[in-house]
């Protein structure tokens, strides 16, 4: 299937160096504060992105737990295999679809998902694949954004004001979906019981705010029609994004609030 969400690998760079950093290592870090992974764990990650998720699992438990990472994207394969491998311990890498995970039935302990279901085209074969490679008794972890905060209303009227409504849309895609009222029951018509939905949140920073908001767009899907624009164009971008930011700078960062959901539940 063709990913109209994958990155070049110029961008997956820029998502490495800018996104991972700003939001999706925080991430990764308040779901672990949420969620144990046992020192024998078998964990498969799915849309792993640069793998974050298994890094932060490394750092915090050591090489025991195994890790599988899969994502649609090669580029994002090859960034996060190369930043893992050096961690030590057991790593698996899968370029594959969430809809068809070539993955064993019941093979894992734990599976997650940070900030991946949103863009996958069924919800319900993704949920259903993820339930059937979970072992019974094993816990799936996922992660949706709630609504999209000030910085991302920001760029998509910025976005939209100087390069067309598509890509404004496309800015607040990922805060679209609605997670926590739709996963808990797709999760329970898959066999996963004590499912439980709580919010946490993190701050995003984009740092030296001047020179950020543009790494941070150039990390995104929007990469393409902000590169595309005349250099006047992508300036008048930032400008906007920043005025309509003002209240959130803390120096020469921006610091915005980010709520997310953490949704969890327990194969049968």
């Amino acid at each position: 299937m063709t990913n109209k969400y994958d990155l070049t690998a110029e961008a997956v760079v820029a998502y490495e160096a800018q996104k991972v950093v700003s939001i999706f290592k925080p991430l990764a870090e308040a779901t672990m504060d949420k969620v144990n992974v046992d020192s024998d764990a078998s964990v498969i990650d799915i849309a792993c992105g640069t793998g974050i998720i298994g890094r932060t699992i490394r750092h915090r438990y050591g090489q025991g737990p195994a890790l599988t990472c899969v994502d649609l994207s090669s580029a994002m394969i090859s960034t996060a295999k190369s930043l893992s491998e050096p961690l030590g311990g057991r790593f698996s890498w899968i370029v594959g679809d969430a809809m068809e995970i070539p993955v064993a039935d019941r093979a894992h302990t734990m599976c997650f998902c940070q900030q991946g279901i949103q863009y996958m085209p069924d919800d319900a074969a993704a949920i259903g694949e993820m339930a059937r490679v979970l072992a019974v008794g094993g816990q799936l972890v996922i992660t949706v954004w709630a609504p999209a905060n000030a910085y991302f209303q920001a760029q998509a009227a910025a976005m939209g004001r100087h390069v067309g409504k598509e890509w404004a849309a496309k800015a607040v895609a990922p805060f679209a979906y609605r997670g926590d009222e739709r996963l808990p029951q797709l999760m329970a018509n898959f066999g996963l019981d004590n499912i439980s939905v709580e919010q946490i949140s993190i701050d995003r920073i984009i740092r030296d705010a001047e020179t950020g908001v543009a790494e941070d767009i150039e990390g995104s899907p929007l990469l393409p029609a902000f590169c595309d624009a005349p250099p006047e164009t992508r300036a008048a971008i930032v400008e906007n994004i920043l005025s309509d930011c003002v209240e959130f700078k803390q120096g020469n960062d921006l610091i915005i609030p980010q709520h997310c959901h953490l949704i969890t539940g327990r194969r049968m």
